[in-house]
């Protein structure tokens, strides 16, 4: 099936959804999981005026991953998804510990990890066909945007790495 001329290839969007993830093999760049690795509990909170830290971002990426996995599960058993819940910025502790900061690593990987398994489901018209819950024209439309979402706050991750010389290994 196309969209404008273009093959729309679910195949390729996994391939793209996986490197968000993958821990090796990634090829140029980080992935999310890399970007966050390493760090201990106190330096993701630590927030430089104007940004969110990088437990925030954190945190945000594994909302919306968790929240378009639902998505598109609704969208495969042609249901509506539930309405949203809780903040897509949620909050960082008040005391940040080891514990919380690794439950978040480990939810968030989970997330980036079961999302491609859910778009491989997806047949061409189930991408190209508005979902209820997303406001926006297709499936299609929404993964895009959250590769670009994932990959843009993973860059102010890296960024935020930079400033503070916590380079990922």
């Amino acid at each position: 099936m196309s969209q404008g001329g273009r093959d729309v290839d679910p195949a390729l969007l996994v391939d793209h959804l996986q490197r968000l993830s993958l821990a090796e093999g990634n090829g140029w760049h980080v992935s999310t999981v890399q970007a966050i690795a390493g760090l201990t509990p106190r330096g993701p909170v630590a927030a430089l005026p104007g940004w969110p830290c990088i437990w925030e971002l954190a945190a945000h990426i594994r909302y919306w991953v968790a929240r378009m996995t639902v998505v598109l599960e609704a969208l495969y058993r042609g249901g509506a998804p539930p309405p949203r819940s809780g903040t897509d910025w949620p909050q960082v502790p008040d005391a940040p510990d080891p514990a919380a900061w690794a439950c978040l690593q480990a939810e968030l990987a989970r997330a980036l990890e079961g999302l491609p398994g859910v778009v491989s489901t997806l047949k061409p018209v189930h991408l190209l066909t508005p979902s209820a819950g997303m406001g926006s024209p297709s499936a299609l439309y929404e993964i895009h945007g959250l590769l670009a979402h994932t990959s843009d706050h993973t860059g102010q991750i890296l960024l935020l790495r930079r400033l503070r010389c916590v380079w990922p290994q």
